[in-house]
């Protein structure tokens, strides 16, 4: 099973970055951990079912928790790490031709995508 959580911190210290981190402690432990000034994320799980991409300045990536499902010629197939790019790497995001068990969140500077 695999698993994020994430904030969008605020500057004003209700939800700061040090907040979150301190809230977030008592979780297990992670695969990914980023705090920048708009987006705290942490994920974890196991690597097949805990996807991720992040930019070197993390000011773009996504994370898959869970397993996707996608058609290729027709057939049911596991979603891949490449797949997931391919899913965020446009404008708009569209998961209706998907199916499985997941959640999944893309951002790229201060646009999230679910």
């Amino acid at each position: 099973m695999s698993w994020f959580i994430g904030a969008f911190p605020n500057g004003n210290g209700i939800i700061s970055k040090e907040f979150f981190l301190q809230k977030t402690a008592f979780l297990p432990e992670h695969r990914l951990k980023i705090c920048t000034e708009q987006l705290c994320l942490i994920a974890g799980g196991i690597a097949e079912t805990c996807q991720f991409s992040v930019a070197a300045d993390e000011t773009s990536g996504w994370v898959a928790a869970g397993v996707g499902i996608h058609f290729v010629d027709g057939l049911p197939t596991l979603m891949t790490g490449a797949d997931w790019s391919t899913v965020f790497a446009g404008a708009e995001t569209d998961l209706s031709s998907l199916n499985g068990h997941f959640a999944a969140i893309g951002w790229q500077n201060r646009r999230i995508r679910f």
